[in-house]
């Protein structure tokens, strides 16, 4: 059944017995049967707002991550408004960016890199009313993009900052920026056919709630743009975290159909070599709602997503590739399947967490904390419990693979998934990590897990906490309780 259903009241019998009652399908099919395209952000996204940003060694950290798991479109910086002034670690990255993507084997990788539409603007009271462009107002992002020998500019606007600005003066200081662009930057390598610039919406929530209209119309406005001028496609960002998924989707299948009314249509979901006419979305956490509302706008419209690896990045993270990409190899995906080399992707994401913050990943991170592996109950009807084989998860018809779906299994690969250790785990279960933690031995059994189970409730309820997953922990107690039976583990382990 793919209607909404309001009330129990528009609900008939026969709807209720059906399969899969309240599944939305259409949005199911859509986010399986779709391309998608990452425009990979790790190099610049994780380090925003952090309290120690990314040395020169991180971003070379980053672009072996990035390689492993086959992404080939890299935003690798951002370049300040000023050209020697405001010197970042992008311009000491990026002034060497041939010899790092040569050393990572990403030689053919598209990049792209920030600037800002103008850095020179009237300002009348905190609003932009004129833009200055041209030859003696090219902005800094910009000529940094040549002189570093960037292959495509991602050229960032506020709509609302610059709502009194006339429309056909943006659009001409756009038109210029292209132009140049075209004319100005290196020669595109043999197998790259033509550049793939891109405007960034980077207040459109906010533009949304002040001047939608202003936003549709410079898309349209974009959209009209003769072909060989005309960027790849548009960017827009939920920058607050604080819109549900719904209102979301309603702002992409917007944008969207602005852009196919006027013959812009998305040639990626067509031909996924054919990149044009394409529609990204990006969104910062704050309210728990971002990971969600990613799935949202790609089934209304979007093409993908630029992001980072990792979380990290803007005040609170922002959702990331582990994350969208895993959901949609679980719904099904098969591009993304192909495309991406997604048994890396936890490890890499883990990998750039790290390397951005210098800290362990937390266990509970969703997708690639380390806990997002465990088996944690015998029983089915919870998640990390043990799938029924019979059980059409998905409810799209068909009991097969990506019912029983999980991160450890299926993305990584494992072969023994780790067992938690918990009081509600199964006596079996602790018997299965006892295996795990100390190899096979006679004396592990259901029967002595269980009183491991006991001891362990005891201690709980004498105010003793303690984790037992780890190999001295789970060691210790297993002693404390069958001293004759004692085992022996390496002060490594």
């Amino acid at each position: 059944m793919d209607k909404a259903i309001n009330s129990w009241h528009h609900v008939t019998m026969d709807e209720i017995k059906s399969h899969a009652f309240g599944i939305n399908h259409d949005k199911r099919t859509r986010l399986r049967e779709m391309n998608v395209f990452v425009l990979d952000n790790s190099l610049r996204e994780s380090t925003v707002a952090q309290t120690a940003g990314h040395t020169l060694h991180n971003k070379i950290e980053i672009l072996d991550e990035i390689k492993k798991c086959g992404f080939d479109n890299l935003l690798v910086g951002a370049f300040g408004g000023m050209l020697e002034k405001d010197r970042r670690v992008d311009d000491a990255f990026c002034e060497n960016l041939g010899d790092h993507l040569n050393r990572a084997d990403m030689a053919d990788a598209w990049n792209y890199a920030f600037t800002d539409i103008s850095d020179n603007m009237t300002i009348v009271d905190k609003q932009a009313t004129a833009m200055a462009y041209g030859e003696d107002n090219l902005p800094a992002g910009l000529q940094k993009c040549q002189k570093y020998g960037i292959d495509s500019a991602i050229i960032e606007i506020d709509i609302k900052f610059t709502k009194t600005v006339p429309m056909t003066e943006v659009i001409e200081c756009l038109t210029f920026l292209l132009t140049w662009a075209n004319a100005n930057f290196k020669p595109l390598g043999k197998s790259k056919d033509r550049r793939r610039h891109m405007v960034n919406l980077r207040d459109l929530s906010v533009a949304m709630m002040v001047c939608p209209q202003r936003a549709l119309d410079f898309v349209e406005a974009v959209a009209k743009l003769p072909k060989e001028i005309r960027p790849s496609g548009i960017l827009f960002e939920e920058s607050l975290g604080e819109y549900f998924g719904d209102e979301v989707a309603n702002w992409t299948s917007a944008i969207r159909n602005v852009m196919d009314r006027n013959d812009w249509k998305s040639e990626f979901q067509r031909n996924a070599e054919s990149c044009d006419g394409m529609l990204f979305y990006h969104v910062h956490e704050e309210y728990g709602l971002a990971n969600a509302t990613v799935l949202d706008a790609l089934a209304a419209g979007a093409d993908g997503m630029w992001c980072g690896l990792s979380e990290e990045g803007a005040p609170m993270g922002h959702a990331c590739s582990a994350v969208a990409l895993t959901n949609l190899y679980r719904l099904g995906n098969e591009y993304v399947k192909a495309k991406y080399n997604t048994k890396n992707l936890v490890n890499a994401a883990r990998k750039v967490s790290i390397a951005t913050t210098g800290k362990p990943v937390p266990s509970k991170q969703i997708v690639y904390g380390s806990a997002a592996e465990d088996v944690c109950f015998s029983f089915s009807s919870i998640n990390h419990g043990k799938r029924e084989d019979d059980v059409d998860y998905d409810g799209n018809g068909v009991v097969n693979d990506y019912d029983k779906f999980s991160i450890a299994t299926t993305l990584i690969g494992m072969n023994d998934q780790p067992v938690r250790v918990s009081t509600l785990a199964s006596s079996d279960m602790i018997t299965t990590r006892l295996k795990q933690c100390f190899g096979d031995n006679t004396c592990f059994s259901d029967v002595r897990s269980q009183e491991l189970l006991v001891e362990i409730k005891r201690r709980l309820m004498n105010n003793i906490k303690e984790e037992y997953m780890q190999i001295p922990q789970l060691g210790k107690l297993w002693n404390d309780v069958f001293p004759d039976d004692s085992l022996q583990w390496s002060n490594d382990d």
